[in-house]
């Protein structure tokens, strides 16, 4: 019998393209390393206790706490996290620090600014260390972030713009046991208080609650061995 060959059908195997996601890596040793010299070298100027002062009368001379704690506070809560920021492949550091508004002549402080290109997402996070803000500084924060977000959305038009506070000084929200009620006010107003591991998940790493106080412990001693010295 002739004709034709049957024509035998094939099914074409359609294969699934899986988006590869950042590892979640631990913050890269020389970063820490790095910024540990940076606060070491705050040590050099370190402010003293004087007479006159109640702290002086009790325990005389020694280094001042206060005075630790101001100088230390632009460093790790924005040097520390740029240089995370700068690390990561998928978020990019943007100009920050005091910057001209639009259709102005004044200029404001944006404090840490990032944009996720993959996202269309720019962040901006203003830095606090202390969350147990006076009733005049709570409501100035919160007018502030307000005012840089238009600005934010005038400047990157296409993008979220995601804004928040990043209150750097605790792990997470559960160590907290001062500023619970402004953070639940910045809150209700819309702005998001973040602290060090929600940071950290954005920037893809990892770092646990024990390892993060023994870190900054470990930066501390080096103040108290100057009283000793």
């Amino acid at each position: 019998m002739s004709g034709k060959p049957k024509q035998v059908q094939t099914k074409t195997k359609k294969f699934k393209i899986i988006k590869k996601e950042n590892p979640i890596n631990p913050i890269p040793k020389k970063i820490l390393d790095e910024f540990k010299y940076e606060i070491y070298s705050l040590t050099k100027n370190t402010t003293l206790t004087k007479p006159g002062s109640v702290k002086h009368l009790l325990f005389g001379e020694e280094t001042s706490r206060q005075s630790i704690s101001i100088r230390c506070g632009k460093p790790i809560g924005e040097s520390f996290p740029k240089k995370l920021i700068n690390s990561t492949q998928h978020l990019k550091l943007e100009i920050c620090g005091c910057l001209k508004l639009n259709n102005s002549e004044n200029k404001k402080d944006f404090d840490l600014i990032f944009k996720e290109e993959q996202k269309k997402s720019v962040y901006y996070r203003e830095s606090k260390g202390n969350m147990d803000l006076d009733t005049e500084k709570l409501p100035a924060t919160i007018s502030k972030i307000n005012e840089l977000e238009q600005e934010l959305k005038i400047k990157y038009p296409g993008y979220k713009i995601d804004v928040g506070i990043y209150n750097w000084s605790i792990f997470d929200r559960n160590d907290s046991e001062c500023g619970l009620n402004q953070i639940k006010i910045c809150e209700n107003n819309g702005i998001k208080v973040y602290h060090f591991k929600e940071f950290l998940e954005l920037l893809k790493y990892k770092m646990s609650r024990d390892e993060f106080y023994s870190y900054f412990r470990e930066l501390g001693k080096v103040f108290n061995w100057i009283n000793n010295f």
